[in-house]
């Protein structure tokens, strides 16, 4: 896979945003090992790009960039457009340890009965560094709050949608590849959330917690990026006495998307 780039020049001359680049590019072990217990060794990235501008300034990322700024951008037109705010509401679930704000959008139509609705939630971006969480996210907000799609319409009169696009802000503004700035890998802090390290899990899971004691969840997912794996797939939860019913859905979905692979799915 080839690195991003973005050129300052090319931007402006050629409209030509990120895109993939570089050439000579190898990832193999190197003689630093991870511990001094350990025989894994630590790995080198090395490539070669050819700058095509002179004084140029040209950034390189892993994955395509989706700042905290993009976010706010996408939730804050959603906020100031009348008709999907009729629908949209945005509100801040937490604060995060550098004081950011941690926000969730609820989705659903206000005109059909409410009492019989259930949940669906879908977060993202635990994992900084897993930028295609992001954009995949983006695609699904659109597509719920979409005034043209009629299944967008019957989703909204069905179910009660709560969506946290980012749940690892401090992360994301920081450049962490994984963690959040105390350090922790927050997707592995599910179990036992502490409410001062880890705020932005501690308060989902107890959303969660709330809405499936109100009235009944039928989906959670969280979207992240694979650093190896392609395609699109799901890890999910087993249940030993009733093992279809969280493989219902990801076979459908490989029955609808030729992008979405079942067999890769766990």
């Amino acid at each position: 896979m080839k690195i991003l780039l973005y050129s300052s020049i090319k931007s402006e001359k050629e409209r030509v945003g990120w895109h993939r680049g570089g050439k000579d590019i190898s990832y193999f072990p190197n003689s630093i090992r991870k511990s001094e217990t350990s025989n894994k060794s630590m790995y080198t990235l090395t490539f070669t790009v050819d700058f095509q501008y002179d004084n140029d300034t040209v950034l390189m990322a892993y994955s395509c960039p989706y700042t905290y700024t993009d976010l706010n951008t996408l939730l804050t037109r959603l906020e100031m457009n009348e008709k999907v705010s009729e629908f949209c509401v945005r509100k801040t679930l937490c604060r995060t340890l550098a004081g950011n704000r941690c926000e969730y959008l609820t989705i659903t139509s206000k005109e059909t009965d409410m009492v019989r609705k259930k949940c669906v939630v879908i977060s993202a971006r635990v994992h900084p560094g897993e930028t295609v969480g992001s954009w995949m996210m983006q695609g699904v907000i659109e597509f719920l709050t979409s005034l043209e799609h009629p299944e967008a319409k019957l989703l909204r009169e069905n179910f009660i949608f709560k969506i946290i696009p980012m749940l690892n802000p401090d992360g994301v503004i920081n450049g962490n590849y994984r963690c959040s700035l105390a350090g922790c890998d927050l997707n592995r802090q599910w179990k036992a959330p502490d409410k001062v390290l880890h705020p932005t899990i501690y308060n989902a899971k107890k959303m969660i917690l709330e809405l499936q004691g109100e009235r009944g969840m039928v989906f959670f997912c969280d979207l992240h990026g694979h650093s190896k794996k392609k395609d699109v797939f799901m890890y999910g939860c087993n249940y030993e006495d009733d093992p279809a019913r969280t493989r219902v859905f990801p076979l459908i979905l490989s029955k609808l998307c030729p992008l979405f692979s079942f067999d890769k799915s766990r």
